[in-house]
Formats: C-alpha cells, sequence, structure tokens
C-alpha cells in the first residue's frame, strides 16, 4: 500500500487484495501492529471506494473505514501514522520484470533517461573514472531512439571514452546489448564469426562486428565478464527491494533470470529482510523441454510455494522484437526488406513442451511479439488454447504475453506495446515508432487493435486494479503507466 500526494510519502508492505475488506467491525480485539488515520484510502471496492483509516497487523488488513471503526484494534504497542490527509493506494504488482539484473543495473551504469549519445558517453565515462580497479564497465538501460534511423549504437561511441577496458551495455528492453572494441577482442568476434542460435552480431559493409549485438549474440561476450559473488548479489537484492518499496510494489512476477537465485530471496526471508513478493519463471531455453529442466521446475514448486516465494510457472521465448527486427513477421520489415525475424522454437517441439507443463499444471508464460497467430504463432503452437478469453489472439497482431488463470481454467491476456519507455503513457497507446519498422499500415494495426491497452491510460485506475485487487485473483497487470497516473486519485 503506498501513501502519496505528490511525492512519495510512506510505503506500507501489505497486499492489495486485502482492502476488500469492508468497513471495519470490531468483530475481533486483535490489536493491530500499526493504524494509518488520517488518510484518503482508494479501497478498489465499489460499495466503500473511499476511507480515512486502516487496521494491519502480520502484513494483513483487519479493517478498514472511518478513525472510529479501527480503534478497537489499536493497543499499547500499535504504531500509529498519521497519513495527514495523503493518498494511499493498495500496494501494486509489477507483472513482468528481471528483478536479479534490475537490482545488479543500480549498482552498475545507469543510462535510463540518457537520450543523447554525449550522455551516454558522460555517464560511462564517469562510472569508468570512479571505478578504476573494474575489470568490465557494464550497465543498462539505453534505448534505440537514441541511435537514430539505424536504432543500434556503435563501438565507436564506447571506444572513444573507454578504450583500455571491456564495456558491455544491455539495452533497456534485455533484446540488444552493446559491446565496445575490446569485449569484442576479448570474445574473439571476428569477421567470420558466425551468429549463434537465435542471435545476430550486427556488421557494417565490410564484415567488421559494429559492437551491437541482437539477442542471444549478447552472450557471447557476456559470458566472458565476471560473475558476481553471492554477498555482491545479496547486497544488489536489497537495493532492488528498496526501489521497489518505495514506488508501493509489494509483489513482482520475474519473467526470467531469476530462477537460479530462489536461495538468495529465501535467505532474505529468512533474516527478516524480504519485503517484496516474488513469483519467480522458470526461464525455458529451446530448442526443447528436457528432463532436467522439468526436475528443477518440479523442485522449486515443491520448494517455494507461499505469498513470498513461489514457483510454478514457466516463461518462454518465441521470437524478438520489433526494433531490432528481430521480432518475427510473415512479410519483410518495411525499413530493411532484408530482414523479415525468426521464431526461436520449432512449432512441433514448442506445442510438445506447452503440453506437457499444462498438463502438469505449470502456468505458461510467453513472450511472443509480432507474427500472425494464425499464421504459426500462439494458437497453432499450442501456446494458447480456451474460450473466447483468447480471442484476441486470433486476431489481433501484437500481443505479448498469455498467463493461465488456473482458478477459472482458461488464459488471461495482458497486452503490452513494444516500444520503449522513453515514450509516454499516451504515446504508447498510439503505437510509438513501430510504424517505422512495420509501414504505416501496418504499423497503425498494431497500435489500433493489438496495443492498446487500458493500463497504460487513465484506464488502468478501473481496469487494471480493479483486475487485480477487486478481482481477488492474480489477473495478470502491468504498471507502466506513469505515476502521475497514481496521483489523479488525489485531485
Amino acid at each position: 500500500m503506498l501513501i502519496r500526494n505528490r511525492f512519495p510519502l510512506l510505503t506500507l508492505i501489505v497486499a492489495g487484495t486485502c482492502l476488500l475488506i469492508a468497513p471495519a467491525q470490531a468483530q475481533n480485539k486483535t490489536d493491530a501492529d500499526a493504524i494509518v488515520l488520517n488518510a484518503r484510502i482508494y479501497t478498489v471496492n465499489e460499495k466503500q471506494p473511499w476511507a480515512e483509516a486502516l487496521a494491519i497487523r502480520d502484513a494483513k488488513i483487519l479493517a478498514v473505514g472511518s478513525a472510529k471503526d479501527v480503534e478497537p484494534y489499536r493497543g499499547s504497542a500499535t504504531k500509529v501514522i498519521d497519513a495527514k490527509g495523503h493518498l494511499v493506494l493498495p500496494g501494486f504488482e509489477d507483472c513482468h520484470i528481471h528483478f536479479m539484473d534490475g537490482s545488479l543495473g543500480l549498482v552498475q551504469v545507469n543510462l535510463n533517461g540518457a537520450s543523447t549519445v554525449a550522455e551516454i558517453q558522460k555517464r560511462v565515462k564517469e562510472y569508468a573514472t570512479s571505478h578504476p580497479k573494474e575489470p568490465w564497465i557494464t550497465g543498462m538501460g539505453w534505448t534505440y531512439p537514441t541511435f537514430g534511423p539505424s536504432a543500434l549504437p556503435n563501438k565507436k561511441i564506447l571506444d572513444d571514452v573507454v578504450p583500455g577496458r571491456p564495456v558491455y551495455l544491455v539495452a533497456f528492453d534485455g533484446h540488444s546489448s552493446w559491446a565496445n572494441s575490446k569485449a569484442l577482442a576479448m570474445a574473439g568476434i571476428t569477421k567470420q564469426t558466425p551468429d549463434p542460435p537465435n542471435g545476430k552480431i550486427v556488421r557494417d559493409a565490410n564484415g567488421e562486428a559494429t559492437g551491437a549485438l541482437k539477442e542471444s549474440a549478447g552472450d557471447v561476450v557476456a559470458n566472458l565478464m565476471p560473475k558476481p559473488t553471492r554477498e555482491e548479489r545479496l547486497a544488489a537484492l536489497r537495493k532492488g527491494i528498496h526501489a521497489a518499496n518505495k514506488f508501493g510494489l509489494t509483489r513482482v512476477q520475474s519473467a526470467g533470470q531469476d530462477f537460479d537465485y530462489l536461495d538468495l530471496y529465501d535467505e532474505l526471508r529468512r533474516k527478516g529482510e524480504l519485503s517484496l513478493r516474488f513469483y519467480v519463471a522458470y526461464f525455458l531455453n529451446p530448442p526443447e523441454l528436457r528432463p532436467e529442466d522439468l526436475e528443477k521446475i518440479e523442485h522449486a514448486r515443491k520448494t517455494y510455494h507461499d505469498d513470498w516465494i513461489a514457483g510454478g510457472v514457466v516463461k518462454t521465448m518465441l521470437d524478438g522484437v520489433v526494433e531490432t527486427h528481430t521480432a518475427a513477421m510473415l512479410t519483410p520489415y518495411s525499413d530493411d526488406p532484408s530482414q523479415i525475424g525468426k521464431m526461436f522454437w520449432e512449432p512441433a517441439k514448442y506445442k510438445a513442451a506447452v503440453t506437457e507443463l499444462d498438463r502438469r499444471g505449470l502456468q505458461i508464460s510467453a513472450n511472443l511479439y509480432a507474427r500472425d497467430r494464425r499464421e504459426g504463432g500462439a494458437n497453432s503452437s499450442g501456446c494458447v488454447r480456451g474460450s473466447g478469453t483468447n480471442e484476441p489472439y486470433a486476431r489481433r497482431p501484437a500481443p505479448h504475453r498469455a498467463y493461465r488463470d488456473n482458478q477459472r481454467g482458461r488464459y488471461s491476456t495482458v497486452w503490452e506495446a513494444g516500444c520503449d519507455r522513453q515514450c509516454s503513457a499516451f504515446a504508447l497507446v498510439s503505437g510509438c515508432g513501430h510504424a517505422r519498422h512495420l509501414g504505416a499500415e501496418r504499423g497503425s494495426g498494431a497500435s489500433a487493435e493489438g496495443m492498446v491497452i487500458p493500463q497504460y491510460s487513465s484506464g488502468w485506475r478501473t481496469a487494471g486494479v480493479r483486475q487485480r485487487l477487486a478481482g481477488g485473483y492474480d489477473e495478470s497487470v502491468d504498471w507502466y503507466a506513469d505515476w502521475h497516473h497514481a496521483e489523479d486519485f488525489g485531485r
């Protein structure tokens, strides 16, 4: 739950669904750990949309209502918080995050918001200067529009500021990376180096690597980097959890790169340092589902299955993204007819994998970007099945993921625009820069049908929040809308 006016004041880590409690009735005299008074509480309860006070115990909301309603829960040790008229919102859930990577990014070169080449160079140089003993300069957050029509960076930009040490920077979406000449040389990338499966080493007219690496090609360099120690990862996670709590997140769904570190999250929980709930996916790489994959997935589901840490979900990636031409299309890209993208899985093997995962009752998350789903995409490969809930997959060009709602026996579709986060919430609805890559007709079509997401506009207040909180079940909803939308509640 987040108390907020124009700027964040206080975050209380309480599950948002608990706000479904009706006005308080002193049916049980349990003393609260904390009471919030003098607040403007948005409850997401149509019968009682607003309240002024609430009582909390053991991270659960005991009561919501007036100050008189919650007074019976005040004990001698109860902490009383005066919200001073500020807004209180239910805790948010981020339904697509790579938490370990993002946490490590907080202690690396931060390129978020760097919209010019000069700004990127400035940040990289400053970091390198202030960390003279680090063997590698790493970071993340650069965006495609920064580099003009090509949408891709060049090694020379980094060579100018850090020529003597390897530099490796990941794009904001994780689908591309960027290396300087030193890093490319250490990785042994030459004119003769073949592209790895499901990846592309971008080259110039002479066949030389430019420094831009698409999809799995980045691993050729990343695999050489020193791995963070256990203590470094724990320290980064503490920073990441603090940052998430600061913005009102109480639960996240990991879409990959966290599964191997479940024991670290568990260690933080045992130490009383875990103030964020985690639903962690196993990232299933192509070309097929293997027995060892199933063993790891089932072990995690058996070991972690409570409200704070849970497994039981599998993430798959079927193609890339439009910006780098790695999203699979039926016809060539309008700005580069030599590119059409590709599917990362063979349909038969993907269908077999999903069928087996579904048989075991596992939730399946599919990263499926641009290809027409009627032609070898989600429906024909077996990813999505069932009733009218899945109809958008049969006709819309750009859905991103599907989450199975096991309680209701169907899949809940989640729509995401694939644009970079430099765009505003409303620019996302308008389709961002996809028309440049797809052509005006396809670009506008994707915007009109496949990318219009209520959560990206002020509609998220009724669509997104109500689905997650008032619905009482984990309908997957993304919280990428800018925070000023949250402030609309307080006006």
